[in-house]
């Protein structure tokens, strides 16, 4: 509604009547809109300010668990005797500890898992819901693998960062038979385009029939960005199923006084076994592998289940370890396990701790950059409706 309002003035050279009401009107409309965008204005910059608050929440729930050891021993503890009002947090005395990060495979053995739920009885985010991955900065990626001329073997692939090709990394080019167990590797280096291609000899391969080979591929660019991926393929037409559900946890030897040794403990579902690790090292004359065959005797308990247990398995002091896990009935391996040690959850090989659904909710997400085991690694963690 406008008011008009008439002021006459009868002295020559005074405003008009019919001027001033006009310039009432037009202040009244230019103080409206002032209104308007005022009211815009701090709607949007109270929602901004929501969106920094959530997101200091996220980065601080993110720091405390990378920063936070917490609750104590947790490392060793079956899950089962873990408390379930536990503080969940990755670090120890030599920064982010690589055995509680392999905990979070869905590898691990079924008493040292840590799942969803468990962790989240260890997180004070009122039971919002949360999803954590863990990833390295480069990704290497086997394109194609062509064995149909053995005992030689073609491997193909590329090296991403930030899905950007990268020139001028190394390659360590593994492969293992489920035959005789023997391993062979080979070396080679990223081109301009960032791609590599690989003829290795595969050792024994000529005599190699109805049966599979495990290839494992690492990565390196610089000196702390890794990468591992890995690919099973069958020789002419195997007979044996295999099934991947072997388990494979990682435990700190604190005795060792030659090198750098851990103490392993895998599933046990056959009466034979081979544990082998990978890794990448100096150049092609290097062996980068450590195998121990298990078999016989007693079977090992741990937490009510049989186990393989290996004291002081050797493997670098830093760096990244692909540990495969070959189970063996009746000369044929039925069971593989697998881990990367240190664990990324990226889905490659351990999956992402994630919830079953994602939810109808604005998530506030936080990034962080880790080193475990000399690896570069990002530590994401994502929270909805904080």
């Amino acid at each position: 509604m406008i008011i008009l309002i008439r002021l006459r003035r009868y002295r020559r050279g005074q405003v008009r009547g019919i001027d001033f009401t006009i310039s009432i009107v037009i202040f009244l409309l230019t103080m409206t809109q002032i209104l308007v965008l005022t009211n815009s204005f701090i709607t949007a910059n109270r929602s901004h300010l929501n969106q920094l608050e959530n997101q200091g929440i996220v980065d601080s729930i993110g720091g405390d668990i990378l920063s936070n050891p917490g609750t104590s021993d947790w490392v060793n503890s079956p899950t089962l005797s873990i408390p379930s009002d536990w503080d969940f947090g990755l670090s120890s005395d030599d920064g982010i500890s690589p055995y509680k990060l392999s905990r979070l495979s869905h590898r691990s053995l079924d008493s040292m898992i840590l799942d969803y739920d468990k962790i989240a009885g260890g997180l004070d985010i009122d039971s919002k819901t949360y999803q954590i991955e863990v990833y390295n900065t480069i990704k290497t990626r086997i394109i194609s693998i062509d064995t149909a001329a053995l005992p030689i073997a073609i491997i193909s692939g590329n090296v991403t960062q930030n899905q950007r090709l990268v020139n001028n990394a190394d390659v360590w080019i593994f492969a293992i038979d489920h035959t005789n167990y023997v391993i062979s590797q080979a070396q080679a280096t990223t081109d301009s385009s960032g791609f590599y291609s690989k003829t290795m000899n595969i050792i024994n391969g000529a005599a190699l029939a109805n049966t599979h080979i495990t290839f494992i591929v690492i990565a390196k660019y610089g000196n702390s960005a890794q990468d591992a991926s890995i690919q099973r393929v069958a020789v002419d037409t195997p007979t044996n199923t295999i099934t991947d559900d072997g388990k494979i946890s990682v435990f700190e030897n604190s005795a060792s006084i030659t090198g750098y040794t851990v103490d392993i403990k895998t599933s046990r579902n056959t009466g034979d076994a081979v544990l082998t690790s990978f890794y990448p090292g100096l150049d092609t004359s290097t062996i980068n592998n450590t195998q121990i065959l298990l078999g016989g005797g007693v079977s090992d308990v741990y937490e009510g289940a049989d186990i393989w247990s290996y004291d002081d398995f050797v493997i670098p002091n830093s760096g990244l370890a692909v540990i495969l896990l070959l189970e063996i009935d009746l000369g044929e391996v039925t069971h593989v396990g697998l881990l990367n040690f240190p664990t990324a959850l990226d889905d490659n090989i351990s999956n992402i701790i994630s919830p079953v659904s994602i939810p109808n909710a604005v998530s506030s997400v936080s990034i962080q950059s880790i080193m475990v085991r000399g690896v570069i690694m990002n530590f994401k963690i994502t929270i909805w409706g904080v």
